[in-house]
């Protein structure tokens, strides 16, 4: 396995770009919302910060990449909701997939943006949000997200 959790080298190289480059990544952060490709209201938000409180009662965690995942995890979500006490949090990469999102998620269901795959990143996303389960919808790797969660 290339991304072992028990320190293969190829994680720890991984781990560790992460770290040096993440003093630079506000500022392409900024450039590509300059750019449209972020939302610069929610920018905190790839950085593992939310606004919203979790909710109360168990969470399940569906993450889409974009616009197609999350437009097939809304029937997903529906069945999810089917019981009261239950919410979702569906995070997603680009502003189209969040203001389709915006529009279409039901109540007791919250949209934030996947964190940047750093060690900070995913953990203060993951402190925050505590999912008690989690389902990826997607093909791209993110080994800091995927093992530390």
């Amino acid at each position: 396995m290339l991304f072992r959790s028990d320190g293969g080298i190829a994680y720890m190289i991984y781990r560790t770009l992460g770290l040096v480059l993440s003093p630079l990544l506000p500022l392409w952060l900024r450039r590509r919302a300059a750019n449209g490709k972020e939302d610069r209201a929610r920018l905190h938000e790839r950085f593992g910060f939310t606004e919203a409180p979790r909710p109360g009662g168990p969470l399940v965690w569906i993450h889409g990449a974009s616009v197609g995942e999350v437009i097939a995890a809304l029937p997903l979500v529906d069945q999810i909701l089917m019981k009261k006490e239950r919410h979702v949090l569906v995070t997603s990469g680009t502003v189209t997939s969040a203001s389709i999102l915006a529009e279409r998620l039901p109540p007791r269901a919250t949209h934030q943006y996947v964190p940047l795959d750093t060690p900070g990143a995913t953990k203060r996303f993951l402190d925050h949000w505590h999912p008690d389960l989690a389902l990826f919808l997607e093909s791209e790797l993110w080994p800091n997200l995927i093992l530390t969660a």
